[in-house]
């Protein structure tokens, strides 16, 4: 059994160290909440959404490692960080009835410090985990603050190979979770609904 097991872990290791040294693009995409419902009165507020990227590599988004945990060729995306974001927070705010402008009172602006995957390795699987650290204020007339909050979220996928796919899948559930946990939060919706009592 053990020879099984070290051979598994050679087998692995050759895998990922021959793609080591080749750089892929990959696509993070974002399943929108289900059973979510239309808010009342969110149709007459209209919302602008702003994200800013402050990470210090915007284009790197993983690492394959090789066996000794060194990095090697990084994985980057198609669609920038900043987009795919925004884009899911749109989606978001749209299906429960708010309207999404390009310009409005009331401002969503997110900042992300970190949206990265890394891979851990053993003899038995390769382990992708991702971490979403975004920070999320709702303004009005772009100076009130009505709502701040931090958001820390993880993603993982376990598989026996280091992949572009595994690393696109460990960021997506990132994004979802930290998304989730960002809508689920009454006082940001009240805070957006509030907006129209200004």
């Amino acid at each position: 059994m053990k020879l099984i097991n070290t051979l598994t872990f050679i087998a692995v290791l050759i895998f990922t160290t021959g793609c080591a040294l080749t750089t892929e693009s990959i696509d993070i995409p974002y399943n929108l909440i289900q059973g979510v419902s239309k808010i009342s009165g969110a149709d007459h507020i209209a919302v602008v959404v702003t994200v800013n990227d402050n990470r210090p590599d915007k284009t790197r988004i993983s690492n394959r490692v090789n066996e000794f945990d060194v990095e090697k060729a990084p994985f980057v995306t198609n669609q920038t960080v900043d987009f795919t974001i925004r884009h899911a927070v749109e989606q978001e705010l749209k299906i429960r009835g708010f309207n999404v402008a390009q310009k409005s009172p009331v401002e969503i602006e997110i900042d992300i410090s970190r949206f990265f995957n890394n891979y851990k390795a053993n003899f038995y699987s390769s382990i992708a985990m991702s971490n979403f650290q975004i920070d999320v204020i709702v303004k009005f007339n772009s100076t009130k603050q009505i709502f701040h909050r931090q958001i820390s979220t993880q993603g993982i996928e376990v598989s026996s190979f280091m992949t572009a796919e595994n690393a696109s899948l460990a960021l997506s559930q990132a994004l979802k979770n930290g998304i989730e946990t960002l809508f689920g939060d009454s006082a940001f919706i009240s805070a957006l609904l509030s907006s129209k009592n200004q």
